[in-house]
């Protein structure tokens, strides 16, 4: 059965939801009192027996289908598409920050603050103050306007990206193996 990626995400979670609701006993409560007491266990380990082996059923078909996206995911290119829709978050992250840096002040302007720090002052002459370091804060406007430039370029791939990872999701298409098919008809996921 071939099912296209959205689908095989949508069974995945179903399952892997499913798989959480379903509780297995480890211990069971015998009335002292009850005759019957061995049939009353037999029936309560074949309960949990059989959850169990449905728990595994849904771990193989989970298994299954994860295996079958990854394949296709690598096939389709996905893999490629997410690595760079990664990376291009990661660079507006940081070129954002300096984008919005204040724009330093003129080679003039520092020069005349270097200038104004070397003369001597009356603490400066004792040893008492420490004037000999200035703080320039941001960034010259022609790498803001960079910066800028590069987080808007990478929004715009970014958008990109994100459609051709919708195209590709509705398109692409993944096997299931008729044992996954089974297991997912026999929990009427399907």
């Amino acid at each position: 059965m071939q099912v296209t990626l959205r689908k095989a995400d949508q069974l995945a979670k179903a399952l892997k939801e499913l798989g959480e609701t379903i509780t297995v006993e480890r211990s069971y409560q015998v009335n002292i009192h009850d005759l019957n007491w061995k049939t009353s266990l037999a029936t309560a380990t074949q309960e949990a027996s059989s959850k169990l082996d449905r728990l595994m059923d849904i771990q193989v078909a989970l298994a299954g289908i994860r295996a079958a996206v990854g394949r296709a995911n690598n096939e389709a290119g996905i893999n490629d598409l997410l690595a760079e829709d990664n990376m291009l978050k990661a660079r507006i992250g940081v070129m954002q920050q300096i984008a919005e840096s204040p724009v330093r002040e003129s080679e003039d302007t520092i020069a005349g603050m270097i200038a104004h720090q070397q003369k001597p002052t009356e603490t400066s002459r004792y040893g008492y103050g420490n004037d000999n370091v200035i703080v320039i804060n941001g960034f010259a406007q022609e790498t803001l306007k960079n910066a800028q430039d590069v987080v808007l370029a990478s929004k715009k791939r970014r958008r990109a990206i994100s459609d051709d990872l919708i195209s590709k999701n509705v398109s692409t298409k993944v096997t299931l193996t008729a044992e996954i098919v089974k297991i997912l008809t026999t929990e009427n996921l399907i």
